[in-house]
């Protein structure tokens, strides 16, 4: 019909992965990030997100290298991750 309009709604749906860790070392954090690299790799996702929480995490290794929130490549995703202090 001339002068009317329609509408069409449309629905956006986002996925997120997000994998919650505590801190037990280095080498759980490695097996943290490949396993949340697998899951977005299975859900055709480009980026997800990693909590990691540290009872101590002023003497955290990773904060050495980066500030609490920050970004790696783990097998072709991202992973933005952030670490959280305070009592577990």
């Amino acid at each position: 019909m001339p002068g009317k309009w329609t509408s069409w709604p449309f629905i956006v749906s986002r996925a997120f992965i997000v994998e919650t860790k505590i801190w037990y070392g280095q080498a759980r954090y490695e097996v943290g990030k490949k396993q949340l690299a697998a899951y977005l790799q299975a859900s055709s996702l480009a980026k997800g997100y990693m909590i990691v929480f540290d009872e101590q995490l002023s003497e955290n290794p990773l904060l050495a290298e980066a500030e609490a929130v920050f970004e790696v490549v783990e097998a072709g995703k991202t992973l933005r991750v952030y670490l959280v202090g305070g009592a577990v």
